[in-house]
């Protein structure tokens, strides 16, 4: 359906495409031209989607159009835009390139590939579901009417702030207090809202709509987008999610609004809060304010509003349900031996949030006491400290000038947010579960224990392979981003390129400034890292890498020297 529909919305691109085209060769109008402009985009995108699903999901025919040099051939003549001197001015402004993709769409359109079901490959699907998301919002954020009156926004930083706001990240490579209007502010807040429970979730939702039941394969999609491995119990997760996340949202209006009630107008005070209790909860970390929430910096309603709601979005919809579920077991029953103990998963993801918590204030206190901090005063040290030190895990808020830190403190925060939040939560990060299980098999490793033990159970030895292989694929990103950042900014200096490209992958947002500064590919490389960091390692390489066949063949051991 999702193809077809696809499909569908590019045809009608292309046809206001060449519309709009005539029309702009015979009559100069403004309008006309920004329709034009606008169906250039919407054709390369949509085309760009089509493309993803073929690469995915490929068919079967043996059409010379279906060869592969072909797309690449279009790609070419795309990323050069009409750059091919060879041929003359009048041929080259006939956009050839936009020729191809029409030819190439309504050959698709006639000759379609065959059993074309999305929701068969939950990890290929998660990544089509989100890249769809960030090109059609980068579409919206393009539109005229979702930037401020005479401000222009080049389309990598529409397609950039989409994906900050869809991998709810909180980078922004401009001001969006000052750049996007009220409209456009909606829309990436709603893309931040969309991230935050998961898209595949809201996919889920509309099939369910319209077929009245969820099928095996959307269960497993969404199963994968939350990374829940109880496939059987998705179908009472997911209104679960949904009531929660409102919830917890709606707390966090009223306390916000009870703040900003006394500082704006009554219209400006709702949507300050709406906004920034979603932005909060989702850990993405946008604001409507150009210094972010530094002039709240001594206001503890809503620094300690906005900490609740980044803790409790951290946290995990499973580890919110779990803990609810075992305190309200634990009032019911007042014998031990009835209670319902709380999983493993929570108590690792509680027991390190509270450790992350605590050793993050007194680090940055300690680190910062001299230096940002001196002129506050203690209480508010302490609350700002605190303030940080929950924020550098996931969501990017500040207080103070991430620009002045240490280079102690900035190394701190690399590691806190290399770690993040709790498994299938709104945070990123490798997340505090598979760090706890990476040191925990390393210790069993140093005392010579066969098995990694948490809370005197084993943990199962798929379990840790799969946290090396996912932690070994994050540090391999982290170096090779941060490698391409520095080719292409080699004017700014390495500890803030790694600060970014950490910020990036980890879904954090915390930035020193220099987001503006990056060219084209700079900006592509940390989106990259970005839709990288939200949909996962794992589910990104095993969605691009085909699976080996499960015969049992046993090799015979190598004897190798290590360490």
């Amino acid at each position: 359906m999702f193809y077809k529909i696809n499909l569908i919305f590019s045809l009608i691109s292309i046809i206001s495409f060449f519309i709009s085209w005539i029309f702009n060769c015979i009559f100069e109008s403004q309008l006309i031209n920004s329709i034009y402009s606008f169906s250039k985009l919407c054709v390369i995108s949509f085309y760009f989607i089509v493309l993803l699903i073929r690469i995915f999901y490929r068919d079967k025919t043996t059409s010379k159009l279906s060869n592969s040099f072909f797309d690449i051939f279009v790609i070419i003549f795309i990323l050069t835009d009409n750059a091919l001197i060879i041929f003359p001015s009048n041929i080259r402004c006939l956009n050839l390139e936009y020729l191809l993709i029409a030819a190439r769409i309504f050959y698709i359109r006639r000759h379609p590939p065959t059993n074309v079901r999305l929701m068969r490959y939950p990890e290929r699907s998660v990544i089509i579901s989100y890249a769809a998301t960030v090109f059609y919002g980068a579409l919206l954020l393009s539109l005229p009417f979702s930037r401020q009156p005479n401000v222009s926004v080049p389309f990598i930083d529409a397609f950039f702030i989409s994906t900050s706001a869809s991998c709810i990240t909180g980078l922004a490579s401009v001001d969006i207090s000052t750049t996007f209007s009220l409209i456009g502010q909606i829309i990436i807040c709603i893309l931040v809202q969309l991230g935050g429970i998961g898209i595949m979730i809201f996919s889920v939702i509309i099939a369910f709509t319209f077929s009245k039941h969820f099928s095996l394969e959307e269960t497993r999609a969404a199963s994968t987008d939350i990374n829940e491995s109880d496939i059987s119990s998705i179908q009472k997760i997911i209104p679960q999610i949904i009531l929660i996340t409102f919830i917890f949202e709606g707390i966090g209006f009223v306390l916000l609004f009870l703040k900003f009630i006394t500082i704006f107008s009554l219209p400006k005070a709702l949507y300050y809060a709406m906004f920034h209790s979603v932005s909060a909860f989702c850990n993405a970390g946008y604001s409507l304010f150009p210094d972010n929430l530094m002039q709240f910096y001594n206001s503890p309603l809503t620094i300690f509003t906005i900490s609740f709601l980044i803790i409790s979005g951290g946290l995990g919809f499973h580890v919110i349900h779990n803990t609810f579920s075992y305190i309200k077991e634990r009032m019911k029953h007042k014998r031990m031996y009835k209670r319902k103990a709380l999983s493993e998963t929570s108590k690792i993801v509680l027991s390190g949030t509270v450790f992350q918590l605590l050793a993050g204030t007194y680090l940055f206190y300690a680190l910062e006491h001299g230096n940002t901090l001196k002129d506050l005063s203690t209480p508010v040290q302490y609350l700002t400290a605190f303030f940080q030190s929950v924020t550098l895990r996931s969501a990017g808020f500040n207080t103070v000038d991430f620009s002045q830190l240490t280079h102690g403190t900035q190394i701190i925060m690399l590691i806190f947010m290399f770690i993040g939040t709790g498994p299938g939560s709104t945070g990123g990060g490798i997340k505090i579960t598979s760090f706890v299980i990476l040191c925990a098999a390393v210790y069993s490793y140093i005392k010579e224990k066969k098995q990694t033990v948490l809370f005197h159970k084993a943990v199962r030895s798929e379990i840790v392979t799969k946290v090396f292989v996912s932690f070994f694929y994050s540090i391999g990103m982290l170096f090779f981003g941060l490698f391409l950042l520095a080719l292409s900014a080699p004017q700014i200096p390495v500890s803030d390129l790694l600060l970014e490209t950490v910020s990036a992958f980890a879904t954090v947002g915390v930035s020193t400034g220099i987001t503006p500064q990056l060219n084209i590919i700079g900006k592509l490389i940390l989106i990259l890292l970005m839709f990288a960091g939200k949909v996962g390692t794992l589910t990104l390489f095993n969605a691009v890498t085909s699976k080996s066949n499960n015969t049992k063949i046993e090799y015979p051991s190598a004897n190798i020297n290590v360490g």
